[in-house]
């Protein structure tokens, strides 16, 4: 299964059953944002804290993951927040 790894680059509040945006620096933008879909695995490495890509703002530098549990958050090293810093991995179809 092939993988790629992205680093969310602005503290994102992550809040149960909602999606939390993740902002990708221009590298990112460039090479990893086109290779992701609605409906890809994503996870926080480490944390194995997982989720959905739910949106793709193909024009900007962001997607949304959703918790896979809607009674979860999708949160990495501070629980509640996406922490800019904080490494995901999305994992090919």
């Amino acid at each position: 299964m092939a993988t790629f790894e992205v680093t969310n680059r602005v503290t994102q509040q992550a809040l149960k059953a909602q999606a939390v945006r993740v902002i990708l620096d221009t590298t990112e933008t460039v090479g990893d944002l086109p290779n992701i879909v609605v409906g890809q695995s994503v996870y926080v490495n480490t944390y194995n804290i997982y989720g959905i890509v739910s949106s793709v703002d193909s024009l900007g530098n962001s997607f949304q993951v959703s918790p896979v549990y809607p009674f979860n958050a999708f949160y990495g090293s501070q629980s509640g927040y996406l922490v800019a810093g904080d490494v995901l991995t999305v994992v090919n179809p």
